[in-house]
């Protein structure tokens, strides 16, 4: 049996897993925490260490901001079929849930996305058209 508990002392995306008789228990400081001590016995099992053979251990963060920077391709300084290929695969929910679940396993925490200007995509033109040229007419 695996027991999950919340323990704030541990420490923020912390984790420790102690092996107890027929129990294992993963003392996570943050919800986060618990996700990778969850993993880390998952790695373990992946790795051929049987559940009966998983040792105590505690982690910890040594970076408290694990991120990857990830450039859309909605409005690229630099227009190419290349690039265009790239907006199909951008605008699919499953590479998306994919892409955040390799994160989570790789321990990352932060999803920085870039692109140029956010102006294009924070108006609606034609709405936009409208309001200047009732401004034009007054």
């Amino acid at each position: 049996m695996i027991s999950l508990v919340l323990d704030s002392t541990t420490g923020s995306e912390s984790f420790s897993i102690s092996p107890q008789s027929s129990t294992i228990i993963i003392k996570g400081g943050d919800e986060r925490g618990l996700i990778y001590g969850s993993l880390s016995i998952a790695e373990d099992l992946r790795n051929g260490i049987a559940l009966k053979n998983i040792r105590a251990k505690k982690e910890k963060p040594y970076l408290p901001f694990r991120a990857i920077k990830f450039d859309l391709p909605w409005d690229t300084y630099r227009h190419s079929y290349a690039l265009d290929l790239h907006s199909a695969t951008c605008k699919d929910t499953s590479y998306w849930k994919a892409f955040l679940d390799m994160m989570v396993e790789n321990r990352f925490n932060t999803l920085s996305l870039w692109n140029l200007h956010p102006y294009p995509y924070l108006i609606n033109r034609k709405i936009f058209r409208k309001q200047v040229l009732s401004l034009i007419r007054k």
